[in-house]
């Protein structure tokens, strides 16, 4: 009875319209929202979907370039001699390597660290 008189009275048609043009707002806005969470559900479905097959496959291969770094140490209070030490050292490894078959230009050196254990401390 109520919302009958109040329905009658023309105050509050207007009032009533926004209320019902708010309501249906909200109702074209939940159903979107339904429907676009619904196609993401599907959508996320589909993915799971897909099957990935991965397979092994063997082939020889030659390697065009192999590096072996082979390191020594050598200590010694004057460095002439540690320098003599050293390569003699490397002497030793390059005639180690050439004779499993290694050339001498297959061989390299790389850098020389000198570390002055009597300075490490500081």
């Amino acid at each position: 009875m109520l919302l009958k008189a109040m329905m009658d009275d023309g105050r509050h048609g207007a009032r009533t319209g926004l209320r019902i043009a708010a309501a249906r707002i909200i109702a074209v806005g939940l159903a979107v929202g339904g429907f676009l969470a619904g196609r993401g559900v599907v959508q996320s479905r589909l993915a799971e979907r897909t099957v990935t097959v991965k397979g092994v496959a063997e082939a020889d291969a030659t390697a065009a370039l192999a590096t072996m770094p082979i390191r020594f140490t050598v200590t010694g209070a004057d460095p002439a001699g540690v320098k003599a030490e050293l390569d003699r050292h490397t002497a030793i490894v390059t005639q180690f390597l050439t004779e499993f078959g290694f050339s001498a230009e297959e061989i390299g050196t790389g850098r020389i660290d000198v570390l002055d254990a009597a300075s490490y401390g500081y």
